[in-house]
Formats: C-alpha cells, sequence, structure tokens
C-alpha cells in the first residue's frame, strides 16, 4: 500500500524542503492540491480544475527570446502526466458531482493552469487572457511545483477547486461559500486517492493520513503566529484543553513520502 503525506507549502518555510527532499526521495508522484483563481471565461466558482500543461502567468523574459510565461533555461510549458490525466478523467467527474448537494453542476475542467506571484484582477486579467487564451485558472504555487517535479523526473499533475474568479462576468458568483469550497476541496482529495487504488477501504485510511497531517501542521503555523489555544479549538469544534492536549507537542516537518506527495 502507499501512504500519502501532505506538504502544506503554502507555508513558506516548507517550499525549500520539498525542492531539496523529491529528488532525494524519488516520490513516485507529485499532485498540487489547493483552491485557484478562475481565469477561463467559461470556468464557474465550485468546478475543479486539472492541468495537462502549466505556465508562469507573470514570467516576462521576451526581451531574451523567451516566450511569455517562459522563464529562462527552462521550457515553455510543463506537462501534466499523462497517466494520471486519464485516470482522473475516469473517476473524477462522477465523484464531484456528489461531493455536496449543489455540486452536481460543477464541471471537471481539464487543460492550461497557470501559477505565478502577483494576482490576476480586473487590472491585468485581459491582458493575461490574451496571453493564455486557452487558460483555465491561476494560483501562485501549481507551476512551481511542476518545474521542481519535473527537474526531478517525477510525475506531477495539479488538481484544484476554483474558489474565486479573476475577472468575473456579468451574472457569474465571485466567490463561493466556505463551506461549500471545504467540502469540494475535500472530494478532490478523495478524488486523487482513487488515482491510486480502487480499494475504498484503503483510500479512505490514506484520505484519513493526508488530511490528520495537514490539521497539525496548521495548527503549528497559527500557533506561530501567535493564535491562542481558546481560538484553535474554537476553529476545531473542541475545547481549549483538548486542543492543547492533542497538539501542543510541536509538529514535525513535513517529510515527503517515499511513494506519493501532495502539496496543499
Amino acid at each position: 500500500s502507499r501512504e500519502v503525506r501532505v506538504l502544506p507549502l503554502s507555508l513558506w518555510e516548507y517550499q525549500g524542503e520539498f525542492a531539496a527532499d523529491i529528488p532525494a526521495t524519488l516520490a513516485a508522484v507529485v499532485l498540487s492540491a489547493g483552491t485557484t483563481g478562475g481565469l477561463g471565461r467559461e470556468v464557474e466558482v465550485g468546478d475543479v480544475c486539472v492541468s495537462t500543461t502549466l505556465a508562469y502567468a507573470d514570467a516576462d523574459a521576451t526581451a531574451f527570446g523567451y516566450a511569455r510565461g517562459q522563464t529562462p533555461g527552462q521550457p515553455e510549458t510543463f506537462a501534466g502526466d499523462a497517466a494520471l490525466l486519464e485516470r482522473l478523467e475516469q473517476v473524477g467527474q462522477e465523484a464531484l458531482r456528489g461531493a455536496t448537494a449543489s455540486s452536481d453542476s460543477a464541471r471537471l475542467r481539464v487543460g492550461q493552469m497557470l501559477a505565478g506571484n502577483s494576482f490576476v484582477t480586473a487590472a491585468n486579467v485581459a491582458d493575461t487572457r490574451e496571453v493564455f487564451p486557452a487558460a483555465l485558472s491561476t494560483d501562485m504555487e501549481s507551476t512551481a511545483l511542476a518545474q521542481v517535479a519535473a527537474g526531478a523526473g517525477v510525475p506531477f499533475i495539479s488538481v484544484r477547486g476554483v474558489s474565486d474568479l479573476c475577472g468575473p462576468e456579468a451574472g457569474q458568483d465571485f466567490h463561493i461559500a466556505v463551506e461549500e469550497a471545504a467540502a469540494r476541496i475535500m472530494e478532490g482529495f478523495r478524488v486523487q486517492t482513487h488515482l491510486f487504488t480502487k480499494d475504498v477501504l484503503e483510500g479512505l485510511a490514506m484520505l484519513n493520513n493526508l488530511m490528520s497531517d495537514t490539521i497539525k501542521w496548521v495548527v503549528a503555523e497559527r500557533r506561530a503566529k501567535g493564535d491562542s489555544w481558546s481560538q484553535i479549538g474554537s476553529s476545531l469544534g473542541i475545547s481549549k484543553q483538548a486542543a492543547q492536549q492533542r497538539f501542543g507537542k510541536k509538529a514535525p516537518a513535513p517529510v515527503v513520502d517515499e511513494d506519493v506527495a501532495i502539496s496543499a
């Protein structure tokens, strides 16, 4: 069986460890999970985007002969793994449809995804769409993770739920409710376990391990930022004492598993 470990790479201190550990441990697969901003005109809040190719939204080295979205010395785009894409397209739409009472209209959208260091807003969305007409979404991690995985020769794919829109069209919802987004992201994690196993019990065990580690690391991050045990307990729906007893020990730094790594 395969153990799934989560690296919460929105926490900047772990970025370097990810880049260093992936080549050393030769993880079998890297999956980037989380939320993303919808960029394509047909993309709706609540959809789930899957990467066929990835580029940098804000990279511009055209003065040196590179394409927009390409960084010097790197390919124009990074490719999502074909086998993972095929497997996800087999199970993804059905799983998404059953995520919540209102997710039956959500779409699994497969195509180009972007990432960069700056937000795509109403001020620059037109330029981004002109340069990347086929792009579905943009976030701040996926392309960088794809670059690291490509450098290590490890299969990569990004699977992210659309939580808001970049320059929404008239009549489109701009944000998704927190509860709905959480449910669909959880379903995204469940879909990812199906990439590796058709055994439901094994998949649930993988998911339980994945979420347990994520909660520990997020609690450690909130404590580092000054949150009290009362605040953390309130978020988790438990008492201050229970939160401190359960999470009081310092969470270990994430370790990339020998089989699968998922970034969140």
